[in-house]
Parts: structure tokens; C-alpha cells; sequence
């Protein structure tokens, strides 16, 4: 009778943990391919979640605003500049609210969430990278919900010896990427609630889960 108690008692804690995920972002390990580690696939329908960039080219050490918005509120993101071979380049130099930066390949190269608010629209301010390192995408994870996230892909940012060779193919395997670029507005974020936190403790890309 006990061990049944017990074990029942210890397969809630396991769900409520599972369900509650973290808050504070994303962990150093998530470098490797953004996704979060849920054990689920990034979906495969078309994204309802778009990465809009201000600029279709980028020169060196230019600044560039980046916004990821979608129709449906997110809680969890990954965002990163890639070139070709799907290496981190560039930097983010200013975040809102509720986000953060990650030192993935040496800079503050990765944004990620601070907070568990849910957005439906959050800017930030990247670095083109000091060199030719020739088209750029940006990536993203967006997580809806803990078992629910897509995979994004940006419209390929030229690099300023004009080439036109393509991004090379996400990294990130899945989910489709967002078609169409469109400018930026004022930057302004939506009107969620994020507060500013600076905590860097071991958590995941989730934060807790979706009440939809």
C-alpha cells in the first residue's frame, strides 16, 4: 500500500515537472540544433509565426532589426543568424523584455526568453558580422506550448558582395520556414507583461505549458 502510494505520489511530481518546463530560457546545450528537449518533432505544418527583418542585404558591422511575431501567443524562442553551413555569425546587441542572449559559437550570437509571459511580438537589434560571410538566415525555435513548436526560417539576408547562392538549408531539421519579408515597425513590443531577468540557470528553450 505505501509503495503504491508513493509511486503514484512520484509519477505526479514527474508530470507536473514535465509540464511545467522552464521559464528562464534556454540552456547552453541548446546550441546544438535550437530545438528544445521535449521528446517531440518540431511540427510540419506551415508555421503560424513569421521572423520579419528590416533590410534584405546586410554590410559589415551593420544593425539590423529583427521581429518575431506570430497570430498565436509564444512562451518559448530560439533565434540565431546563420550562414550557409548553418554556423551562428553576426550579434544581438539590444533585447526586450522577457529575453536574453546565449553565447552559442563565442558571442551573444542566440536569443532565447527570460520569462515565462507569453508574446505575440517581440524586436531585436543584431549585428551584421564585422566581415563577408555571405547570406544570412535567421532561424528560429517558437514554442506555442510545451509539446508544440515550430522550426522558422527568415528569407535569406544578402551579404554585401551581392551573391545570390542561396542560405544553405536549416539546421534545425523541420517545420518550414517563413516566406515573405516585411519591414519592421517601431519596433514596440506587444502588450504582454515580461518583466526583465537577468537568470542564467539550467533551464530549457519551454517555459510552462499552454492553458489553450
Amino acid at each position: 500500500m505505501h509503495a503504491r502510494v508513493l509511486c503514484a505520489v512520484t509519477v505526479t511530481f514527474a508530470l507536473i515537472a514535465s509540464v511545467a518546463g522552464y521559464p528562464d530560457g534556454a540552456p547552453d546545450t541548446a546550441c546544438d540544433n535550437l530545438q528544445p528537449k521535449h521528446g517531440t518533432n518540431a511540427q510540419t505544418s506551415s508555421p503560424p509565426f513569421s521572423i520579419d527583418v528590416d533590410s534584405t542585404s546586410y554590410a559589415a558591422d551593420q544593425m539590423l532589426a529583427v521581429t518575431v511575431r506570430g497570430g498565436p501567443r509564444f512562451e518559448g524562442l530560439m533565434l540565431q543568424a546563420q550562414d550557409s553551413n548553418n554556423d551562428p555569425v553576426g550579434s544581438f546587441t539590444s533585447v526586450p523584455n522577457g529575453l536574453k542572449t546565449l553565447q552559442c559559437g563565442g558571442t551573444t550570437d542566440t536569443v532565447t526568453q527570460s520569462s515565462k509571459s507569453r508574446k505575440t511580438t517581440k524586436t531585436v537589434t543584431f549585428r551584421a558580422p564585422s566581415s563577408d560571410v555571405g547570406n544570412i538566415k535567421f532561424v528560429a525555435t517558437v514554442v506555442q506550448s510545451y509539446s508544440k513548436y515550430w522550426m522558422v526560417v527568415s528569407d535569406c539576408i544578402s551579404g554585401p558582395s551581392g551573391t545570390s547562392t542561396g542560405c544553405g538549408g536549416s539546421s534545425n531539421g523541420g517545420g518550414g520556414g517563413a516566406d515573405g519579408q516585411s519591414n519592421v515597425g517601431n519596433g514596440d513590443d506587444d502588450d504582454d507583461d515580461d518583466e526583465d531577468d537577468s537568470d542564467s540557470d539550467n533551464s530549457d528553450i519551454d517555459s510552462d505549458s499552454d492553458d489553450d
